[in-house]
Order: C-alpha cells, then structure tokens, then sequence
C-alpha cells in the first residue's frame, strides 16, 4: 500500500512517531488539508473581493455570500479540521478550526444585518449604555485582532516546514489586522479595502497551495519546505 505524506509538519517528536508507523496506519484516514484550504481560499477571496470595492454594492454582496460562509466555509472547515485531528495534525486542524469558526461567525453577522436585526442591536445597545457606536464596534476590532494573532503564529510555526501555507497565514493575518483597525477606526472605507486585497491574496495562495498538494509529485514539493517523509 502507498504511503500518504503529511505534508504540513507537527514537532519533532509528532514527525519521528509517524515515521515509525505502518503504512497501513498512516492510510487509514486521507489527507484532508488540500479540502480545508479550499473552502478557506474560496470563502476569503470571495469576501476579501467585496471589502477591495470590486462590487459597487458590499453590503448586498456581503448578503448573498451568507450560504458560502457558514456551509463552506465553516462546516467544510470544520470537517476537514477533524480529519486531520484523526490524522494527528495538530496546526492545520487547530488553523481549520479557527478560520472555519470565524467564517461561521461572519455567516451569521451578516445574516442579521439582512435582516436589520444587527442594526437594531447595536442602536439600542449603544443608547443604553450611552456611547454610541464606536464601543460596539470595539469589540469587532478586539475579535478580529485576536483572529489576527492566531494567523500570525500559525505563519510562524509552518514557515520551517510548510511555504504555501505560511505565506497564506501570514496574509490572513495582514487581511484581519486591517479589519480590527478599520473597526476601530469606525468601519474606514480605506483600511477595509486594505483588509479587501490582502484576503484575496491570502485566498489566492489558499488555493495555489491546495491545488499543488492535491497534484502531488514536484509540485508538492514545491509548496513545502523540507522532506516530505514523516511530516505530519
């Protein structure tokens, strides 16, 4: 039976342990990265279009994509983050897990403001409490700076193992920096759009990356930094 490779690394000791396993083992459960950086690479460049200004319309285009976000994005995530629990992936399932709750997250925000139930919230909660919008919207800005950091650190551990997926963390991270500063900064037109481009380009190399693991062979190769043998 062929062995599956691993192709986004875990520690030393992760690595080591699945080179000693059987090839049956190791097969048991298929590589569910390149589904996972599908559905991410879709969701966010199809939402990073928006917030670059590609449409004249974003609130209503923010609408429509309610069913990629939380189907696709979030659920397909969510799969995909399990398998590679199964598989003792530890960083892409905890990357997937994430991101596909934030799309999830997203789905819904923007489900609400169709219905202007989101509006609703906001004015009352801001008149109770006195200060208007600006700390409703805080709390977006914190959310997305936190999202930011997981990016970061996710950049950061795969940069000596997994390329592709390093430089899409680490534009993820750029794309929601943007954001938490455009929420603070009351929703600025500029800093979104921004947040816009480096989503695209974040998505873009989602699916770069996704296509080249699923090719397998150099191109895979390509996408990683490293030998393939044993990563996990």
């Amino acid at each position: 039976m062929a062995e599956v490779s691993r192709p986004w690394g875990g520690p030393p000791a992760e690595r080591a342990a699945a080179a000693a396993e059987g090839p049956a083992a190791r097969t048991e459960v298929g590589d569910a990265t390149p589904l996972g950086l599908v559905a991410f690479g879709i969701s966010i460049f199809t939402i990073g279009t928006i917030l670059a200004g590609w449409w004249p319309t974003r609130a209503s285009g923010l609408a429509v994509t309610v069913p990629l976000l939380i189907f696709f994005g979030g659920v397909a995530q969510f799969i995909a983050a399990m398998w590679c629990y199964a598989r003792g992936q530890t960083l892409p399932a905890t990357f997937f897990g994430v991101f596909g709750s934030l799309f999830a997250i997203s789905g819904l925000y923007e489900l609400m403001a169709a219905n202007n139930a989101l509006a609703i919230v906001l004015a009352v909660t801001g008149q109770r409490l006195g200060l208007g919008t600006l700390p409703v919207l805080g709390p977006l800005g914190v959310m997305f700076g936190c999202f930011g950091f997981v990016a970061l650190f996710v950049a950061a551990s795969s940069a000596s193992r997994h390329a592709g997926v390093g430089l899409t963390s680490l534009a993820l991270a750029v794309a929601l920096f943007f954001l938490a500063w455009a929420s603070f900064a009351q929703g600025n037109q500029v800093l979104s759009a921004i947040a816009g481009w480096a989503a695209v380009v974040s998505g873009f190399l989602a699916l770069v990356t996704a296509a080249m693991l699923s090719i397998g062979g150099p191109a895979t190769q390509m996408a990683t930094v490293g030998p393939m043998r044993g990563n996990r």
